[in-house]
């Protein structure tokens, strides 16, 4: 909209043998210029968002590649629930499948070494890491079963 109006207000320049006519189209140029620039961040940052929302092609069994994290700790608790903390990379992923969060992880190769999935389908919610600080293991919980026969850290309705 800004650059079309800019274009528009150009059109209506005539008279170039004036001198303010020509001040006032080297400004319109200028502004043009900026615009231009301001539409290419914004389409650049349109595209971060999009790789966001659907951060690659989903490869299948991706996510069988990575260990829980208490298989690194203590492997008499690696099939309990577990979180983790530690810098995370992008923002969080939202509605992919476990093996989308992996193939996610696996896609931004040199800053992911692993991630957290909570859920299932579109209420998953996926956080990539370029490093651990923190785990906690959750070894009281009642063991529910997801979709994919998977343990869940989310409370359901019975």
């Amino acid at each position: 909209d800004k650059l079309s109006a800019l274009v528009k207000k150009d059109s209506e320049l005539k008279d170039f043998e004036e001198p303010a006519t020509v001040t006032k189209a080297e400004r319109l140029m200028e502004a043009m210029e900026a615009a231009v620039k301001e539409a290419e961040a914004s389409q650049s940052a349109l595209g971060d968002v999009i790789r966001l929302a659907k951060p690659g092609r989903e490869e299948l069994r991706a996510a069988a590649q990575y260990y829980p994290l208490m298989y690194f700790v203590d492997k008499n608790f690696s099939s309990t629930m577990q979180t983790c903390s530690g810098a995370i990379v992008g923002k969080p992923i939202v509605g992919e499948s476990m093996d989308g969060c992996a193939s996610a992880c696996d896609f931004a190769i040199h800053s992911c070494v692993g991630f957290s999935y909570f859920g299932t389908g579109s209420t998953s919610l996926c956080f990539l890491f370029s490093g651990l600080k923190s785990a906690v293991y959750y070894t009281g919980c009642k063991e529910i079963k997801t979709v994919e026969n998977k343990n869940s850290l989310l409370q359901k309705k019975e």
